[in-house]
């Protein structure tokens, strides 16, 4: 049956990963274990302080190696060419700071050494030498340790320097990326480059809002339970409004009839209004999240002209076709969209489809 084969398919997916993520992580495990062997000398209470001290340093140039071992892999193959120069430049980053904490460690190890060495049963003047030796190692160490998270907190900064054309094309390539991995659609589902922020899949339904504003009321209930939040989207004729129990109502500007005024929650008026439902693997969170939420996101956004998230209604019902008649009512344009399943391993399409710019309207309809 198609369904069963369909499961069998996701199940040996599923286990082909659970396989190239142990030999990913097994390399680490056994620098790990080298550098506890290394250490382990150090830790008899019948050495000399400086002996244990000495042990110790050696062994963190070792795990030094385990925790900074991701950093020296290529960028994975078969990636458009501008999403591995953006992970190329991110890995240069952090490689620098990998360095630099390196240096820190053999540094460390230095004047582990040299104190031992000026510990020992030496001339007074080699005393002095080893001494000098072993302060100038640790100076250098601490100093080398407060600088090496520098190159890879830098990497956002330094990234801003590059061509707008080339950051927008590694965000596009990031949002192909997220749609086309494994096991997200049953099937194929078509990519749009050019439409959105930094493109969008084939919509469940969509209308260009072309035909304009109505002056005949509409609205929609985006709550399950009409009795707890009462979150509704609502057109009176000539004002798009959001509704939620126990605040104010937010008027929401259209683009470009209405201008937005001071104090309101978006920063520029709403060009789109788009309804996704995307799931994914539940979460632990500290608070309690209700049953039907759990691994799913269904929101409500509100776009500008250029794609990006203005605001978000979360956690909405899964009628879209009423939202859609609110929509279109005001005259906006609006898109649905299924985002299919994003497995644990894998970014959320949504975060990628309708980046955030500025501030933020948020609301929970549930």
């Amino acid at each position: 049956m198609p369904g069963s084969k369909q499961a069998t398919a996701v199940t040996v997916m599923a286990s082909r990963r659970g396989w190239k993520r142990l030999l990913r992580v097994l390399p680490r495990i056994v620098l790990v274990v080298v550098g506890a062997v290394v250490f382990a000398p150090g830790t008899d209470e019948s050495l000399d302080a400086d002996i244990a001290n000495l042990w110790l340093a050696a062994a963190l140039p070792v795990w030094w190696l385990a925790l900074t071992l991701s950093l020296w892999r290529a960028p994975e193959r078969g990636l458009p060419d501008v999403l591995r120069f953006r992970r190329r430049h991110r890995r240069v980053c952090w490689r620098l700071s990998a360095l630099l904490l390196l240096g820190a460690c053999l540094a460390l190890l230095t004047n582990a050494y040299c104190t031992w060495k000026a510990d020992s049963d030496v001339p007074l003047t080699v005393w002095e030498q080893y001494s000098r030796y072993a302060s100038h190692a640790g100076t250098t160490g601490v100093w080398l340790l407060c600088l090496s998270p520098l190159p890879g907190l830098l990497d956002p900064l330094v990234w801003r320097l590059w061509p707008a054309p080339l950051r927008h094309a590694v965000r596009r390539a990031r949002a192909a990326e997220a749609l086309a991995s494994p096991g997200r659609y049953p099937r194929p589902v078509p990519f749009d480059p050019d439409r959105g922020a930094v493109g969008r899949p084939e919509p469940l339904g969509e209308d260009d809002g072309r035909r304009g504003p109505s002056l005949i009321p509409v609205s929609v209930r985006l709550s399950r339970d009409s009795t707890s939040r009462g979150v509704e989207l609502r057109w009176n004729g000539a004002t798009l409004t959001l509704h939620h129990q126990g605040h104010d109502p937010v008027r929401l500007p259209v683009a470009p009839r209405d201008d937005v005024l001071p104090g309101e929650p978006l920063p520029r008026p709403v060009a789109e209004v788009v309804w996704y439902d995307e799931q994914h693997n539940a979460v632990a969170t500290r608070t309690p999240t209700p049953y039907h939420w759990r691994g799913r996101d269904t929101e409500v956004l509100f776009l500008d002209a250029d794609g990006r998230r203005l605001g978000t209604v979360s956690r909405v019902l899964d009628d879209w076709q009423a939202v859609a008649r609110v929509a279109r009512a005001a005259g906006v344009p609006f898109a649905a969209y299924d985002l299919g399943y994003a497995a644990e391993d894998e970014p959320r399409a949504a975060s990628r489809l309708f980046p955030r710019d500025g501030r933020q309207l948020t609301v929970r309809a549930e």
